[in-house]
């Protein structure tokens, strides 16, 4: 008779134990909701959203007509790109793929492959500042002010200043051939140039008598 008393109370125990337990996980959830739901307690910067990205990956990779383009390191280059772009800090922040990494060492040491011209982006479109002494650029007769429209065929329209700097940027001994729009004319023209090896000379002098 004791033992029967002594298993009914630890019976009741258990689901007061139990009872306790998720009444606190109730609260415990409630309270999350709750911190999350209420604008002033909500987090700044919430989780990435992983699965909304996985979903866009699976997407475009199971039905984009053009399966050639589906490179994977360029989809995620593209990505991020895209992500640090978003951040509307321009100027300040940017994203330089292993490639651009290197160029940008070369360019602080002197010298780097290409066709030696500095550009930007001005109106969305990528306007020549100015080529660079003795480079192929200026032997082919590019001039500050004009604009590429093309590189090696492909419209360039809408593409980053780093992803167009990339496609033109090269080995030493390669070409590239780029669809100018001179300044003043509204001709477009094809030039292809043999990136060669560009020494860069940040300060130039001469004796005065």
């Amino acid at each position: 008779m004791k033992m029967g008393k002594r298993s009914l109370g630890l019976t009741l125990a258990m689901f007061v134990v139990l009872g306790i337990g998720l009444f606190g996980g109730i609260v415990l959830d409630r309270e999350m909701l709750v911190a999350y739901a209420a604008p002033s307690e909500a987090p700044t910067n919430p989780p990435f959203n992983f699965q909304l990205m996985t979903e866009a990956v699976n997407l475009v990779t199971r039905i984009y007509v053009d399966r050639s383009a589906l490179e994977a390191k360029n989809l995620t280059y593209g990505a991020i790109r895209g992500m640090v772009e978003a951040l509307g800090d321009t100027g300040h922040s940017t994203f330089l793929t292993p490639a651009r990494v290197q160029q940008e060492r070369d360019y602080n040491q002197g010298q780097f492959s290409g066709i030696g011209v500095e550009v930007d982006k001005r109106d969305d479109r990528i306007v020549i500042i100015a080529p660079m002494d003795n480079s192929p650029a200026l032997k082919a007769g590019i001039r500050p002010g004009d604009i590429i429209l093309k590189v090696d065929g492909n419209d360039i329209a809408g593409q980053s200043l780093d992803q167009v700097i990339e496609k033109i940027v090269g080995l030493e001994g390669t070409t590239v051939t780029l669809t100018i729009l001179h300044n003043n004319s509204d001709q477009a023209q094809d030039i292809t140039l043999t990136r060669a090896r560009i020494e860069l000379h940040n300060v130039t002098w001469k004796q005065l008598p």
